[in-house]
Parts: C-alpha cells; sequence; structure tokens
C-alpha cells in the first residue's frame, strides 16, 4: 500500500482491538517510505477467579489471559468477576494494586473486597492489611511500604497520615 493511502487511525483502532495486550498503539507515516508502530502494553495487577479458571486482569479489569492461580508475581482477588455488585469491588481493587511497585505487589498473596470502602490484602509472610476506601493510594502504598519491613502482624492504613501497627 502507498504510504499516503495507509490511514494511521484505522491502524491504531485494529491494534487496539485485536490484541487484548495492547492499550494503546500510536501509528506515524514515516516519509518517504515507512510507518513507526508504538506500543503501550497493559500491565497484569491481579489474578481472579471466573467460574472454573483464573485470568490476569489489568488494572481495568480487562481479561489479559487464562492463567493458574501460583503465578508468583501478582495477587489473587477474592472478588467474584462476574456479579454484578462485586464489579465495583474489584474495580476498587483493581485500583488500589495499580498503585503498588511491582515489588510490593509480589508481596501480596491475597486481595479481599467485601465492598468498595472495604479492601484488605493478606500478605504473603501472613500479615494483614487493612486498606479501607480506594482512595489516598498513593501515600497508602509508600506507608505500606515502610510499615511491611517493621514487625506487626496487622498493619491499617486506612488512615494513612494516622497508620496502626498490631504486634
Amino acid at each position: 500500500v502507498p504510504l499516503p493511502r495507509i490511514q494511521t487511525s484505522s491502524m491504531e483502532n485494529l491494534l487496539e482491538k485485536k490484541f487484548v495486550w495492547v492499550k494503546k498503539a500510536s501509528v506515524s507515516k514515516q516519509w518517504p517510505n515507512g510507518v513507526a508502530i508504538s506500543i503501550k502494553e497493559r500491565e497484569g495487577v491481579a489474578i481472579a477467579k471466573d467460574e472454573n479458571k483464573f485470568v490476569l486482569l489489568d488494572k481495568d479489569g480487562v481479561r489479559l489471559e487464562e492463567t493458574t492461580a501460583s503465578n508468583a508475581n501478582v495477587p489473587i482477588v477474592q472478588v467474584p468477576v462476574n456479579r454484578v455488585k462485586a464489579k465495583l469491588s474489584l474495580r476498587s481493587v483493581l485500583d488500589i494494586l495499580s498503585y503498588f511497585s511491582p515489588e510490593l505487589r509480589s508481596n501480596v498473596g491475597v486481595a479481599n473486597a467485601n465492598d468498595k470502602d472495604n479492601v484488605e490484602f493478606e500478605l504473603k509472610n501472613g500479615v494483614k492489611v487493612i486498606w479501607g476506601k480506594d482512595s489516598d493510594n498513593k501515600i497508602k502504598a509508600k506507608v505500606l511500604e515502610i510499615l511491611m519491613k517493621r514487625p506487626g502482624k496487622i498493619i491499617d492504613v486506612s488512615s494513612p497520615t494516622k497508620p496502626v501497627t498490631t504486634l
């Protein structure tokens, strides 16, 4: 196809729709005879059980692929993926996890949310983290990273300016 006839916006839309891992595609013409494609990839932040299988989800809840529950780099979310009421809880958990550094996320074993304002995590070392609401996530994540280095069985960052650690 001659370069002047290439429709870059159509190519971008095709890439974003055809490949689930592509979050954003950017296509530009490189004169006189080339095309440059830039891809922003989706990042898996959690695994959730959907019926009899596990799915890797990005922060927007997009199902990236089927996987096993033993993926060591992301936590398992214990919120049903397909229940309408649970969707808000799932969105909250995924949004919170998107603020975690990859290292912090790899330390989370399980994420629970009874509702969107009652989020908790269990770290792989058995420590319980009370997160609370889906708010102040950036500062809560920083506070959690600091408090994880100290002894404790429960870390409460629901009020990040006054966190509590229980031994």
